[in-house]
């Protein structure tokens, strides 16, 4: 099982939507997911260049949800559906 965002990631990431964090209502879900579809970018080019880093082999260097949300804040990164999802 992959471990919890540490809670300053987690703040990054509700800064950058300019949301504040709240419990998981459905409006608090709504404007979540509203605000990661206009902010991050769907794209495979991240995704790209770690496989080729790693040889070319997904198994061994999956992009783990901090990672993910360390490319978008630092290079504005996004990804395809399975990361998307996973983050």
């Amino acid at each position: 099982m992959t471990p919890p965002l540490d809670a300053a990631l987690v703040q990054q990431v509700l800064d950058r939507f300019n949301l504040a964090a709240a419990s998981p209502t459905p409006d608090f879900l709504a404007a979540l997911l509203e605000a990661y579809a206009q902010t991050v970018p769907w794209e495979s080019a991240f995704r790209m260049v770690k496989r080729a880093q790693c040889g070319g082999d997904t198994a061994v260097c999956p992009r783990w949800p901090a990672e993910f949300w360390q490319d978008h804040l630092q290079r504005g990164g996004g990804g395809t559906c399975f990361e998307s999802n996973y983050a």
